[in-house]
């Protein structure tokens, strides 16, 4: 059985289809969560992942995720992300995926879904996407890997809730709360007030 004809055969189960948002909350949740761990393993152990260029850091935490993804979805079905927000990864007869196509998927949203986590590239990624998943339902990934992402319904409180954590990340991530994998010249604002407050030295004039 192809790819598509694998699709087309699950196409039909009582859940819905993800639709874009869900999809892009949970992949940014995931990606910050990875953020986050590499900028604590990179203060606790000083691995100067902080000195490397900006966009080296956003492809790093592409790449680290990568391999990550790929082991969740052939074991669990799902990501810390996609539970968050009631996801879950099909593959033929509604199994989870073998470990060749959990890789396959992981590596097309890698590159063709996400542009390398490259800020520009994964703009225009985003875009032709988005359009790709209104229009036919599906993405590259899931025909290349004859997946599909179902969406399980979820109540206001636990989408509050979902959407409450994907906001805190953000925060703690642009404020500098976790430090971030940000280029060392960039500072937190809490930072910047924090200088400013502090009390400056007069230097003492010679014979005085």
């Amino acid at each position: 059985m192809s790819p598509g004809e694998q699709f087309d055969s699950i196409a039909s189960a009582p859940e819905p289809i993800a639709g874009p948002w869900a999809r892009y909350a949970a992949r940014l949740t995931d990606l910050m969560l990875v953020a986050s761990g590499l900028s604590l393993a990179d203060t606790l152990f000083g691995l100067g992942l902080n000195r490397l260029p900006e966009i080296m850091q956003a492809i790093l935490v592409g790449l680290v995720w990568l391999p990550v993804e790929a082991i969740l979805l052939a074991t669990a079905g799902t990501t810390p992300g996609k539970t968050l927000y009631g996801l879950r990864i099909l593959s033929s007869n509604a199994r989870r995926l073998r470990p060749n196509l959990a890789l396959l998927r992981s590596l097309i949203v890698f590159l063709a879904g996400m542009g390398l986590c490259v800020w520009g590239v994964t703009i225009v990624a985003l875009m032709l996407n988005f359009w790709s998943l209104s229009k036919r339902g599906t993405t590259p990934w899931d025909r290349a890997a004859g997946t599909v992402e179902r969406l399980h319904p979820m109540g206001a409180p636990r989408l509050i809730v979902a959407v409450l954590v994907t906001c805190g990340l953000a925060y703690l991530i642009s404020e500098g709360g976790l430090e971030g994998l940000r280029p060392p010249h960039v500072t937190s604002p809490g930072t910047r007030i924090a200088r400013l407050a502090q009390p400056r030295q007069v230097p003492r004039r010679s014979g005085s």
